[in-house]
């Protein structure tokens, strides 16, 4: 049997109740979804679980809301994935999720992004799609 396909979800904190409306949908449609909140306990150095959490996930999904540009580590850690998917030598996913009337940031202004607005359930159906085709083209190689 085929491991399912890990993703990381970065977000804002004060866009929690958003990040774990996805990480559900996406857990749903068969991804191991990665966050903080699975990844650390009380007492750990949170930010070496976060950097191994994106270092062995598939993919990597940056959540951006209004939120977002005024999160202390957001726009950072956003950086630091990037960084991270670029050295990977093709082998992980960056996947922008615009939510609202947020602007996709400079940094990752390149990356096609997903716009969560108006169809909640069509917009997790293109990250699902997005994770499925890049793992199975990635392995086919």
């Amino acid at each position: 049997m085929q491991k399912a396909p890990s993703l990381y979800i970065y977000y804002s904190n004060k866009d929690k109740e958003l990040a774990y409306r996805l990480a559900s949908k996406l857990a749903d449609a068969g991804i191991d979804v990665l966050y903080d909140d699975v990844l650390t306990e009380a007492g750990e150095d949170w930010r070496r679980a976060l950097t191994i959490g994106l270092e062995n996930a598939d993919c990597v999904l940056a959540l951006i809301t209004p939120n977002s540009f005024s999160s202390e580590y957001h726009m950072g850690e956003i950086g630091m994935a990037k960084a991270n998917v670029m050295n990977s030598n093709g082998s992980k996913l960056l996947i922008p999720v615009v939510y609202d009337n947020a602007k996709l940031p400079n940094i990752i202004s390149d990356i096609q992004a997903i716009y969560l607005r108006n169809n909640f359930d069509e917009s997790i159906e293109s990250v699902v799609n997005a994770v499925f085709n890049f793992v199975d083209k990635r392995d086919s190689k």
